[in-house]
């Protein structure tokens, strides 16, 4: 069995070993076995999700711990193993790995509970809570369908396979995540990249147990948003001097900021996306009434978002102090402990609306929506 470890504050799974999206196809071994098995996880996750599912629509915490015993007995055969999935099939066919059920149970149980606790559970019922761990539940179920067909057809992972299922939850146009989010009782958190990114760190770390003779193939999911190599990559040990904005307009302050800090590690300058500022705006002030970050995120059709939340007054004051906290979380894994910098440094991003929501208390909510 390949190292597993928690890495960051919320236990997201990696292995011992950074993930880093290649470009390259990937592969697997080839074996009808391997294939059941990741089918097996795929659908384990998708049913216990669906209990957290169930659950944000209409709480019942009895309920829900049923919905997960049931579904959990379904994969380990419940008081006898043997009639466990993974024994099953480690009965008809040689198996790259065996014996290992019961821990694959649970890592499962411990990935659908940080994906639940992501999303959020302080408002319930909530459509929005909902909606999301429903859209984790069928990216994850597709991805590792895509793992399984590799396996079951030769070893070669097919990135457009991998690609369809991320796209959908990351599109703006078409993202589960964000029309979940256009319901007003978000609890917060859990943006289609974070949840995109969950999924994938807990598939090929599923993947890479399951099929260690494949390990140097199967450290990551292919997919088509690489995200360039960089080398030796400066952080700013001051905050830039930015160019002249007359003063008062803190949006061209806010975009001025970030496109100095994309040019020196060599990235060009985005765009000021002035037609969605007031739209930022608003989604700053609907966050600061539910007191949650992120919680109106989608929107307006971005596809990330940085915020500073409960800053003082004025915009112009303040703003260049929290961007350059964001910066200096750089660049690494995973999403949760680097995030705001990896969506300011996004090379597939164009633009960026900056808003502000200033409060009557002369507190202020700033965020800015990427595209």
């Amino acid at each position: 069995m390949s190292e597993r470890r928690w890495f960051g504050s919320k236990g997201v799974w990696v292995l011992g070993v950074a993930l880093a999206w290649p470009t390259h196809a990937g592969a697997v071994s080839s074996s009808p076995c391997l294939a059941g098995k990741l089918g097996d996880v795929g659908r384990t996750v998708a049913q216990e999700l669906a209990c957290w599912t169930r659950d944000a629509a209409k709480s019942n915490a009895e309920v829900r711990a049923g919905c997960l015993a049931k579904a959990e007995a379904r994969f380990t055969g419940g008081a006898d193993a043997s009639r466990g999935r993974f024994a099953k099939r480690e009965r008809r066919a040689s198996c790259p790995t065996t014996g290992d059920q019961a821990e694959v149970a649970g890592d499962i149980a411990a990935f659908v509970t940080e994906a639940a606790a992501e999303v959020g559970a302080s408002t319930r019922p909530s459509r929005c809570d909902a909606g999301k761990l429903a859209c984790i539940g069928r990216y994850a179920g597709g991805a590792f369908a895509c793992l399984a067909r590799a396996a079951k057809n030769g070893g070669a992972i097919d990135p457009a396979c991998v690609a369809r299922g991320r796209d959908r939850l990351l599109d703006a146009s078409t993202s589960c995540v964000a029309k979940a989010a256009a319901h007003a009782d978000c609890s917060g958190g859990g943006g289609p990249e974070v949840l995109a990114d969950l999924v994938d760190a807990f598939a090929a770390a599923t993947l890479c147990a399951l099929d260690p003779d494949a390990a140097n193939d199967c450290g990551a999911l292919p997919t088509p948003l690489p995200t360039p190599t960089r080398t030796a990559t400066p952080v700013p040990s001051r905050t830039p001097t930015p160019a002249p904005t007359g003063g008062a307009d803190a949006a061209q302050l806010c975009v001025d900021t970030i496109n100095q800090y994309r040019a020196t590690i060599g990235m060009g300058p985005l765009q000021r996306w002035t037609d969605k500022e007031d739209c930022a705006g608003d989604q700053g002030l609907a966050d600061s009434k539910k007191g949650q970050p992120h919680s109106a995120f989608g929107q307006c059709g971005e596809w990330a978002q940085n915020e500073c939340p409960n800053w003082p007054s004025p915009p112009a004051g303040m703003i260049e102090n929290c961007l350059a906290m964001m910066w200096a979380e750089g660049p690494g894994e995973p999403y949760s402990a680097h995030g705001h910098y990896i969506n300011m440094t996004n090379p597939n991003y164009t633009k960026v609306a900056c808003g502000f929501a200033v409060l009557g208390n002369g507190r202020l909510w700033a965020v800015q929506d990427f595209r």
